[in-house]
Parts: structure tokens; sequence; C-alpha cells
């Protein structure tokens, strides 16, 4: 190794013109003043890739820029500080190598030469004295077997013969090594083949013993780079793997306490059938229903329509729009009769004395059961209801008993059969549990179920109100459930129309539904999302928790790394691959784990994607936190 030149900012420091030639074989030793820049110097030549330094092998110059942990070994006066004991130390370096027994025998011929006892293996190596820790460093280093030995002050906190020991062993490898020392121990003289004295005005070479030129330096070292070694000593180490299941198994508990909010308040069920709008009055203010809905639409009330109900004289109104093909009410007071009687009927306090006929339109079979619990789907024991325009039929096998002459057995068997009401023939095609004849809808029939006609709607509404006035009814005015048909592809104008003519309305339809979920588990999410941030920010709190010991647990483990394979750069690089793949198998597992502990697996997929990036951005402050290293003031 030759260093020749003008060496300006040299690993950021100025040492004028430099002319060294350590590149035979020997023990070349720095010495000079404390804080003149001796370690930055041979800390320089080490992890630099300055142009003035070259070789005269052009091979080593190779090895020399492209597989210094081959070429190079270094102790630095520093020694990393790592959590284990010193069996493992001298173990990961033997791994380091990939050793074979003679070189695991060797080492422990260098150990017992330092007078180190079996025992003291178990020990940590951070509770060892600083003498023990120069000699477990040391003989780590020398194991490498390189060409070049870099050792800054090896000596210190060493008794003499512990020197002794070091400067014999020194000897023998400067048969065929390059050893470069500093030290200002005065001790060490006695070593040196050459001198290099640093001082405020120059670097300067002294030769005190000669060289012998045919000297052959030894081969480069054996040990190779192997990035596998570094994630086992890096990202798979137990801290490392601990950390990714500690945030892996909080990131479980996320996702379940999102899937459970969602399974409370999202809402997947399906909307009713389209082409009608189920209207009717309201109780004196906005419900948040129809608020949303029309938040979602960007309806703004007027100030005369914001606090307008639906009453009789709107269904005149909603009737002339062209949009509007017909509208179905309920009839007030045919109803009121047979809730009285249906009531006598469930406390079995009358008879079937009379057979109650309704004929409502076939749509709330396909979605508006909720209009009546009398007409609910689940009162359906066999076939189906009637269809509009047809001449069907469902009732009870009581009515079938007590009023068309047939046995228990027949009733039960009679979907199929027809049956008069009235003159007119119907078929069975259902079976219910409740007292009711239902009957096919048809517009020009009124058995419960009035279709809109504006010669016969005043006479329709009259007794209705009269009835209402007479029982001081709550809401005169006010219209019972109404189905309002509009004609194809219109229902969103109608409907619009009603949130902004009457906001007060109850109103219900396949559109309105579609919109008001939409606009609700759009709030939901943005609640879940926030939700999410207060857990995402526990896990902050813990990771972060956990990042400061990343730099006592991880920094000796890279700094010893680093000084093995002289590399600052590949190992961090290494490490952050390593940290990349980490949060790669988080994202992989939130897509599984999502996609099989939650019903609602699309959505939270984006917020547990959201999560893992969060973890890896707080991994990266750790990585950087883990890798930063203090600001040393640089003196010459």
């Amino acid at each position: 190794m030759i260093i020749n030149g003008n060496l300006e900012n040299f690993n950021g420091i100025s040492y004028g013109l430099v002319n060294l030639d350590m590149n035979q074989p020997g023990i070349y030793i720095i010495s000079g003043e404390n804080g003149i820049g001796k370690t930055t110097f041979i800390e320089g030549v080490i992890f630099g890739n300055d142009e003035k330094i070259t070789f005269l092998d052009e091979s080593l110059r190779e090895e020399y820029l492209n597989f210094r942990h081959r070429l190079i070994s270094y102790l630095p006066q520093n020694i990393a500080q790592p959590f284990y004991t010193v069996e493992t130390y001298l173990k990961n370096a033997m791994e380091l190598k990939s050793s074979n027994e003679k070189d695991k025998a060797r080492c422990w011929e260098y150990l017992k030469r330092f007078d180190f006892e079996i025992e003291g293996l178990k020990r940590p190596f951070k509770e060892l004295s600083g003498g023990e820790q120069i000699k477990i460093a040391f003989v780590s280093a020398i194991m490498k077997d390189t060409p070049y030995l870099f050792l800054d002050e090896p000596t210190n906190n060493l008794d003499d013969a512990s020197v002794e020991t070091l400067k014999s062993i020194i000897n023998e490898l400067s048969e065929n090594r390059v050893v470069v020392i500093v030290s200002h121990d005065p001790r060490m003289r006695s070593l040196a083949t050459s001198t290099i004295e640093f001082s405020a005005e120059k670097v300067t070479q002294f030769n005190v013993a000669d060289m012998i030129e045919s000297t052959q330096i030894k081969n480069i070292s054996s040990v190779t780079f192997n990035p596998f070694l570094v994630a086992k000593k890096l990202f798979l180490s137990p801290y490392n793997v601990f950390t990714l299941f500690l945030k892996l198994a909080f990131l479980i508990m996320i996702i379940i306490l999102n899937n459970v909010f969602l399974l409370i308040n999202y809402t997947t069920e399906n909307p009713p059938q389209g082409g009608v709008i189920l209207a009717q009055s309201g109780f004196g203010f906005v419900n948040d229903f129809n608020q949303l809905v029309k938040n979602e639409l960007g309806i703004i009330s007027n100030e005369f329509n914001k606090g307008r109900n639906i009453e009789w004289d709107a269904i005149v109104q909603l009737a002339s729009l062209e949009e509007v093909e017909r509208i179905v009410m309920t009839d007030f007071i045919y109803w009121l009769n047979i809730e009285d009687i249906a009531i006598m009927y469930q406390n079995q306090e009358g008879l079937l004395s009379d057979v109650f006929v309704v004929n409502p339109p076939s749509i709330i079979w396909e979605g508006y059961d909720i209009w009546h619990w009398l007409l609910c789907p689940r009162y359906l024991s066999q076939g189906r209801f009637p269809a509009d325009g047809e001449r069907e039929i469902t009732l009870s096998t009581g009515l079938l008993q007590a009023h068309f002459g047939m046995t228990r057995e027949e009733a039960y068997h009679s979907i199929g059969n027809h049956i008069y009401i009235g003159e007119q023939a119907h078929e069975i095609v259902g079976i219910t549990y409740n007292h009711l004849a239902v009957i096919s809808h048809h517009p020009s029939e009124n058995f419960g179920f009035y279709t809109f006609d504006y010669e016969t709607y005043s006479s329709f509404i009259a007794p209705i109100i009269e009835l209402r006035e007479a029982r001081d009814w709550w809401s005169v005015q006010g219209i019972e459930p109404t189905f309002i048909f509009p004609i194809d592809n219109h229902e969103d104008v109608v409907l619009r129309y009603l949130l902004t003519e009457f906001p007060i309305a109850e109103l219900y339809s396949e559109f309105f539904s579609i919109t008001w979920m939409a606009g609700h588990n759009r709030m939901i999410v943005a609640e879940l999302f926030n939700r999410n941030l207060i857990q995402i920010g526990i896990l902050a709190f813990i990771t972060m928790a956990l990042t400061f010991n990343i730099k006592k647990l991880l920094k000796p483990e890279l700094e010893m790394l680093e000084v093995y394979y002289i590399d600052k750069v590949q190992i961090k690089a290494s490490y952050l691959k390593w940290i990349l793949a980490g949060g790669g198998v988080l994202a992989i597992l939130a897509v599984v784990i999502s996609f099989f502990l939650s019903t609602f697996w699309s959505q939270m997929l984006w917020i547990n994607l959201f999560n893992v990036a969060m973890i890896m951005s707080l991994e990266m402050i750790g990585y950087v936190l883990a890798i930063s290293e203090p600001k040393k003031s640089k003196k010459r």
C-alpha cells in the first residue's frame, strides 16, 4: 500500500503532502499528539476510496476497491459493545469467515496466550474489563487472516504482561503481513520496522529497521460478504424477530377491532327493488336519513320548504309531475278496521267471522315489507304472494276452513285451487299465518290500497280527515304510507323533488337506500380511519420506544459488521433491504389477514396497508437512529 500525494479533505481533514510506503510486510507505528488526526487518517485509508492510495500489485488494488474485507482487518479504538456473551462474540466472527475446526483451535490458542479462562466465554462481553475486551476484539480481528492489519491504540487498558503477549503475536503476524498500529504507548516502540510521525506541519515516515523486500505479503483472506449472514445477525436477530411479531400481533388486534367496528356500523343490506318510492308524513323535523341523502345529492331546501311535510295536497302536486306514472295510497280507515280485527285474532278473542281482503302492490314483497307488520313476508308459510294484475290470492288455512268449506288437510294442500271473492275467481298461490286474504293489485279496486285519481281523490280523503278530526288525531293532514311509481329511470328525479319540496317526509326507495348507504358508509370509514389513527398512534409510541432500544441493541451489531467487512455503506444498505423486506412481509400478511379475518376486507385492506406504511416509516426512523453517528469535531 502506497499513499502518495496532496491529501486535501482526506476523511474530512487536510494532511498536506503525504508520501507513505507500507508495501512490505512489517510493523508500521503511527504516532503523534492526541487530536492530530491519526485515527481519522487510518479510517480514511480503511473505509475511504482516495485515488492516491495505490498498490504495486494491481490485484491488491482490485481487492481494495471491490473486496476490501478480504484485504484489511481493523481493531478500532472504540470497540462495539454488543449485548451477548464472549463465546457468541467469537462465534459470530468464526461464522462470518466460515471457519473450520483448525481456525477455532487457533483462536483458542491465542486466547490462552492472554491467560483467558474458558469460564470467561460465558460472560457478557459488556461486563468484561476494557483490557479483556481489547484482547477478545484483537483475537477476533486477526482471525480474519488478511494481509493488512490496522490496530488503533491496541494497548489501552492492558497490563505489561498482556502487552508483551500482544507484541509477541504482532511480531509473528508481521512476518507476512502489513501491521499498522496507531499508538503513543512507549512499550510498542521496540516493535516498529517503520514509524510514521504526525505533526501539525506534515506527516513523515522513518524506517527504523531494514525492510526485507523479498518477503512475500500473505494471500488475501477467504472472508466473503454474505448478505444472508448479515440478515441473520441483524434482521433475524431475536430482538428484531420479537419486534416483528409484536407489530404483527398489534396489527392483527387493530384488524379485529376495526372489523368489529365495521360489523356494528357498516351497512351492507340489499336495497329494495327500484322503480317505486315509499313516502309518508314525518314527525316535524328532518330526520338523519333525509339529511344525509340531501348532503350526498347536494340538495339545499329553501327557507320556505325546509320545514315542510308531505300532506294530502302534496299528492295532487306529485301526480301532476310528468316523471310520475301513478300513486298508490294506503286506505287509512280500511286498515284501521283490519288492525282491530287482527288484534282480536291474535288474542283469540274473536272468530273468523269475515274475510278481510287487501290488495297491496306486489312491490311490497320485493323489499318494502317494513311497511306493515301484517304484510311481512315472514308470515308466508307456503308459496308466494299474488302478482299485480292477476287474479291470485294468498290467505290462511283458517280462512279456507271457516269460509270456503275446506278441511284442514285440503287447506294445507290448496295451492293451485280456485276460490271466489265475491263473483271473481282467484287462484290460491300461497298460504299465510295471519288471517288476511291478499289478492292481486288492480288500480280499479280498493281493498286497503287506493290508486290516485283526480276525480275520486277528494271523496277518498274526506272521510279520513273527518275521522281524524273526530278522534283528535295527532296529524289530520298527514298521509299514510304511499307508493309513488316514477316512469322508467326517473326515480332519482322524483326523489330529489321530494327531498327538496318535503324535507320532513319519511322516504324510502332503491336510489334513496343506495345513496344513504354510500354516505353512511363513507362516514363510517372516515370514523374508522380516525379510530385507526389513534390505534396506530399507540403502535407508533410502542415502536418509537423500541427505537431507542434499537440504538442500544442494534448499533453495536452494525458497528461490528462494518468493521469486519470494512464497508459501512454495504452493511447499512443490506440492513435497509431487510427492513423493506420485513415491511413487505407485513404488507402481505395484512392482505392475507384482511381477507381471512375481515368481512369487509376491501375496506380494511387500504387501512391495513396504511398501517403497514406507518410501521415502515417508524421502522425507517429506527433505522436512521440506529445508523446515525454523532458528529465529531475533526482537528488537524
